[in-house]
């Protein structure tokens, strides 16, 4: 696993992801590379396991059409969370409706 600074360092080269994301449980493809931006965001997502650790940090999309196999959950206090579409695993993020 790359540091979180190697990932900032690639980060700042690209503006967008520099790998491929996949699910913790199922490696489904969820997101191809340099489709989504860095951004910080206060919102903590419920955590899926113990070790999982907080950060401000999430990648962004534009269009949810972006993603490769993302569920959506229904709206519940203004959001909807992103779930893996294979194998239900979430949250993995986020979705404001609104905006």
């Amino acid at each position: 696993m790359q540091s979180l600074d190697a990932v900032r360092q690639q980060v700042e080269q690209l503006d967008k992801n520099a790998h491929r994301l996949y699910c913790l449980r199922c490696d489904c493809l969820v997101l191809k590379t340099n489709v989504a931006s860095l951004a910080q965001h206060e919102l903590q997502l419920p955590q899926i396991t113990k070790a999982d650790s907080k950060t401000p940090f999430y990648w962004k999309v534009n269009d949810m059409m972006a993603f490769e196999n993302i569920g959506f959950s229904r709206p519940a206090d203004g959001l909807k969370y992103l779930l893996c579409a294979d194998c239900d695993l979430g949250p993995l993020g986020f979705q404001q409706p609104d905006g």
